[in-house]
């Protein structure tokens, strides 16, 4: 791994749901991202912002983006691109980057909606640092999730290989 302390790549995610997903289900959302990313030595915090046009007076939610802030928006399946798809990411250049998930229900057993969607989310985080063809054979990458990969997905096993740990900590690192 690149030489630099865990605690120096930091990420922060600001959360809006346009759903209203149960509060179990955010919280098992952001517990698996934190889980996966902190396995590649990135620190991720979560920041709940109000969605739909609501007011928010959290400062946090209030502030411009910075090279290390991520915007996290939780659509409804319908909004997808195609019937499949379960997020998309999009990395501003003067800093901020933009990913979007769509709930969908999981097809492997004891795999929750919470859970699939802490994946895609580390998933599309990812894409906004590894870059946009960086799909793989297998992991975390892998462009279509089948039902083995669900299943890796409960057992905690679905994860980044070690090239690609380098290179999201050496982007992130240039980024911030």
């Amino acid at each position: 791994l690149a030489k630099v302390p865990a605690s120096d790549i930091h990420l922060t995610v600001r959360l809006y749901d346009y759903v209203n997903l149960p509060p179990s289900v955010r919280s098992e959302l952001t517990a698996d991202t934190v889980r996966i990313l902190g396995r590649a030595a990135i620190t991720v915090e979560f920041v709940e912002c109000p969605a739909g046009g609501v007011k928010s007076d959290t400062e946090v939610c209030l502030a411009p983006l910075g090279p290390t802030d991520l915007v996290l928006r939780i659509f409804p399946p319908i909004s997808a691109k195609t019937g499949e798809e379960l997020g998309n990411a999009i990395l501003g250049p003067g800093g901020g980057a933009y990913i979007t998930v769509y709930p969908r229900p999981a097809r492997a057993d004891g795999l929750s909606t919470g859970m699939m969607l802490g994946h895609a989310v580390a998933h599309e985080i990812g894409h906004l640092f590894l870059g946009a063809n960086a799909h793989s054979a297998s992991g975390i990458m892998r462009p279509v999730m089948r039902r083995s990969d669900q299943e890796k997905m409960v057992q905690a096993w679905l994860l980044f290989d070690a090239d690609q740990i380098n290179r999201m900590r050496t982007a992130l690192i240039a980024r911030a």
